[in-house]
């Protein structure tokens, strides 16, 4: 998982840089993401948090990098699930309320404490739709619906302690949230 936080904060630090140039938005991300259900552990739906930058690269079009972090509490164990994804978004040029769609791919990480997991870094992607509302020249509030999903070549194992291990297979990993945001344009 650190290279994967590594990845995105060097990513978000590099950002003011290239905001310089103009057409970027930085924005720090508060949603509600589904629970899960493995092998009969069950953990409910958690918040989640996250870190992005958004470079525009047509007048309607932007591409879009991300972290996202959520901590499910299942229990004998917690396991956390991370995106990182780059992805783009279409939004039509209008005054007031926007609405856009987006679509990203990437990695998905999970992390179990105590434990381990046997496969922990996987393709993943997510589809969403939202609007943004313009709070002042410099900044703007983000709201939006997204399905997650991340693509587990064949099974993964969770290892929580003796006698304890759950998995899910290559079904995959699939969830449905909502956040919201608070964005900066420099």
């Amino acid at each position: 998982m650190r290279p994967l936080l590594a990845f995105a904060m060097l990513l978000l630090a590099l950002a003011p840089a290239v905001a310089a140039e103009g057409n970027v938005e930085l924005s720090g991300f508060l949603g509600y993401r589904e629970g899960a259900e493995l092998q009969g552990a069950d953990a409910d739906p958690a918040p989640s948090w996250g870190l992005g930058a958004t470079w525009w690269i047509r007048q309607d079009a932007w591409f879009e990098v991300f972290f996202d972090r959520q901590s499910l509490d299942f229990d004998r164990f917690d396991l956390t699930v991370d995106y990182l994804q780059f992805g783009g978004g279409y939004e039509p040029p209008r005054e007031g309320v926007r609405p856009y769609v987006t679509v990203a791919a990437g990695l998905g990480h999970f992390g179990a404490d105590p434990g381990s997991v046997d496969d922990p870094v996987n393709l993943s992607g997510s589809i969403g739709a939202g609007f943004k509302l313009p709070l002042s020249k410099k900044s703007l509030f983000r709201l939006e619906a997204r399905g997650w999903g991340v693509l587990a070549s064949a099974s993964t194992m969770v290892t929580c302690g003796p006698g304890c291990s759950v998995s899910f297979s290559g079904d995959g990993w699939w969830q449905f949230g909502v956040r919201a945001a608070f964005a900066y344009v420099p």
